[in-house]
């Protein structure tokens, strides 16, 4: 079964893995101290996961080029994205400005889709996990994993 693995990008990485029926199967954070780091790290993650079809980059910069050149290698296709654009779709009706706010929200929106996966909730979720959980389910809507 084909994977999809949405990366909330930084030093500090959120990851999140579907299957393809959009049913969210794994979730994570790694802090990997510096880009350097990073980098090296990049290649043996994507690695873990033979079934990986789509890597999901939310952000962009010189780290998103590393995630990038690692999928490449391994024939994986690449979709990157920014929040504005899945938080326009996934929050519409609430049009949350302040950061505090939105990253709760985000949080909560996290949590719901780890109960419909059936994972245990964890009791504390990272902000960067939370936006991996909800870039990767965006991403099952765009590829049509999910119906929209």
């Amino acid at each position: 079964m084909s994977i999809l693995l949405a990366i909330d990008l930084g030093v500090r990485t959120g990851w999140a893995t579907f299957n393809e029926e959009g049913i969210l199967t794994d979730v994570g954070s790694h802090n990997y101290g510096n880009a350097g780091r990073l980098k090296k790290a990049a290649y043996p993650f994507l690695v873990q996961f033979p079934d990986l079809r789509y890597l999901i980059i939310e952000g962009g910069g010189k780290l998103a080029k590393y995630w990038k050149n690692a999928a490449i290698q391994q024939s994986v296709k690449v979709i990157q994205t920014h929040a504005h654009v899945w938080r326009d779709e996934l929050f519409q009706k609430k049009k949350i400005t302040h950061t505090k706010p939105m990253k709760k929200h985000a949080e909560d929106e996290a949590r719901s889709v780890i109960e419909k996966s059936k994972l245990s909730q964890p009791k504390k979720i990272t902000h960067d996990a939370a936006e991996a959980i909800l870039t990767g389910y965006w991403a099952c809507k765009e590829i049509g994993w999910l119906k929209k």
